[in-house]
């Protein structure tokens, strides 16, 4: 499964190094940063070009941190339109994934673009053996309202996780 189709205007795919200049733009409007956005790219260049990023997360025993990413891309005009990982490290349980970067273009936030992703991510995150799923963002963000309004539930809170200012989340929901 490296393309899933969501409706007739949206498919989520595996990620591609020919992505990464797209998915910087999102993730750097997403959330508010080029610094993140350059360096989530630089990662993300790692991942595809090791190869990494066609093989599903249960296959990938000999990485620390198994991962796939994925893209949200409208079929009309192939754009990039969103972009969310799952991970797990090799020493924790199987049956919990976590979220990793999602974000969707600053331009198409509001049209149930993000909510159209992290269904599709439920069902491959199910289809690789898990039942619960966990994410970690800023504790007063507009992420963590749409977490809660997609059923995940607050599970702990970091203090100044981000800055001196800014504590984190940790959100799970059952799958």
């Amino acid at each position: 499964m490296s393309v899933i189709q969501i409706d007739d205007s949206l498919l989520l795919r595996r990620l591609e190094l020919s992505d990464i200049s797209a998915l910087q733009h999102v993730i750097s409007g997403a959330f508010n940063s080029m610094d993140l956005g350059e360096e989530v790219a630089r990662r993300l260049s790692l991942y595809c070009s090791s190869g990494q990023s066609q093989t599903r997360l249960t296959d990938q025993q000999d990485q620390q941190i198994p991962c796939e990413y994925w893209v949200l891309e409208g079929t009309c005009e192939h754009d990039c339109i969103g972009v969310c990982g799952l991970y797990r490290a090799n020493w924790w349980w199987e049956g919990c994934l976590w979220l990793g970067w999602l974000a969707v273009d600053p331009s198409k936030q509001g049209h149930g673009y993000g909510t159209s992703m992290l269904n599709a991510l439920i069902t491959i995150a199910r289809s690789r053996g898990a039942s619960v799923l966990k994410v970690e963002t800023s504790a007063d963000g507009p992420a963590t309202r749409f977490y809660l309004k997609m059923g995940f539930s607050v599970e702990g809170r970091l203090a100044q996780l981000y800055s001196a200012n800014t504590d984190g989340v940790v959100m799970s929901r059952k799958i």
